[in-house]
């Protein structure tokens, strides 16, 4: 009745529809309904698809204001040197600017291939190859390509002997120990160690990175594997970076199911550790 519909309105809601019994009329509003909701379900969808191109959009400015603008002031203030008769530069000078505009050249590259790279993780478009793999000996591996370049930190490796195989993307998991020594050595104070090691938890493995260099203030933990992230340069120094290691890293990891995070405290240095999902009972270093 029209009294139920305006006692219905002023009780709060929105629309009053007089019920039917018609079969037909029930169909029709049940197919109204269900278009609706696929709309709001589109809508969603597509509110959701601009949110991700508006951040896109906000880390492609960001990387070009600041991460890239950086070293190409550096080229050109080099270059623009390099062909002034007025400085009168030596050729030791001339080879120093050359190496440095190079240096400044492969950081834009690198930083742009690690942007490109993530993106693709992000858009889930990463191609995975699972094989069973050794990490200890890919661990040995690398730790020896970086003894060239270490100066006089020195590395401590610790795995057990029946450390189980484990099924990962070699070139993706060697990358994550690249980035996790490559940024311990960054911060290492010279002459002290970096110790990697692993632990087999069952259904699982963990392997850790530590340090004994300057630290992570406890605000920061949380805030390093986001992209373009930069520490406190009071504390750490300006050490060059492309701002996107730690998020590729974390990013790699979560392909491959584990979970990865960091304790560290000031002044005594970091331990990153990350898991891998142990997926069949395999064993041999």
């Amino acid at each position: 009745t029209n009294r139920d519909v305006v006692d219905g309105l002023s009780a709060g809601a929105d629309d009053f529809v007089v019920k039917s019994t018609d079969r037909d009329i029930l169909l029709v509003r049940i197919k109204a309904a269900l278009r609706i909701a696929e709309f709001h379900k589109e809508l969603k969808e597509k509110n959701e698809n601009l949110r991700k191109l508006n951040k896109l959009k906000d880390d492609i400015v960001s990387m070009v204001s600041h991460e890239i603008n950086n070293p190409l002031t550096i080229i050109i203030g080099f270059a623009t040197a390099l062909h002034s008769d007025e400085l009168g530069l030596t050729t030791e000078q001339k080879e120093k600017y050359l190496m440095t505009i190079e240096s400044e050249g492969r950081r834009i590259a690198s930083l742009i291939a690690d942007y490109l790279d993530l993106t693709k993780i992000e858009a889930g478009v990463f191609e995975m190859r699972l094989a069973d793999e050794n990490i200890p000996k890919m661990v040995d591996r690398i730790v020896e390509s970086f003894k060239v370049t270490a100066g006089g930190t020195l590395f401590e490796v610790k795995f057990p002997p029946d450390f189980p195989e484990v099924k990962v993307d070699r070139g993706k998991i060697e990358r994550v120990l690249m980035n996790l020594i490559s940024n311990a050595l960054k911060y290492a104070i010279s002459g002290k160690k970096i110790t990697i090691e692993g632990a087999d938890k069952g259904d699982h493995i963990v392997i850790a990175v530590q340090d004994y260099g300057c630290g992570i203030k406890k605000e920061e933990l949380e805030k390093i594997f986001e992209k373009f992230y930069r520490m406190d340069d009071n504390i750490y120094g300006k050490i060059k970076g492309t701002g996107l290691g730690l998020s590729i890293t974390k990013a790699l990891i979560e392909l491959h199911k584990g979970k990865i995070w960091v304790d560290s405290e000031i002044g005594k240095g970091s331990k990153f550790f990350f898991t891998i999902p142990v997926a069949e009972r395999q064993v041999g270093r």
